[in-house]
């Protein structure tokens, strides 16, 4: 298929622009992934890194509340900040879904 623009500068900013939007989707499923990786091997630091790349995946919030929750007394004494900012954020992530949802990682059916 040929491009239908007859001037090379705009050729070049087309060509330009689909590059840039290539290299943003590549950055964003890359730093998915990156999150999905650190996730899945649960420890404070991994979960915290994949909140912070992923903010809005309500499930690595929930794994840290898990994870620190059900970690020795001291790492939560250490660490209760992360509890907290990680609570702050899933509580009303979890409302605005409502109550059947579960997060994937969880075997609970009911």
């Amino acid at each position: 298929m040929q491009i239908a623009i007859k001037t090379k500068p705009a050729r070049a900013l087309l060509v330009s622009v689909e590059a840039a939007m290539l290299l943003m989707l590549i950055g964003w499923v890359g730093k998915a992934y990156l999150a999905d990786v650190l996730a899945s091997r649960p420890t404070v630091g991994n979960l915290e890194r994949a909140v912070k790349l992923d903010p809005s995946d309500a499930d690595y919030h929930m794994r840290l509340v898990a994870f620190t929750s059900t970690a020795p007394l001291i790492s939560n004494l250490k660490r209760p900040r992360t509890i907290f900012a990680a609570l702050r954020i899933l509580i009303p992530m979890t409302l605005k879904l409502g109550s059947n949802w579960r997060p994937r990682w969880s075997s609970r059916a009911e």
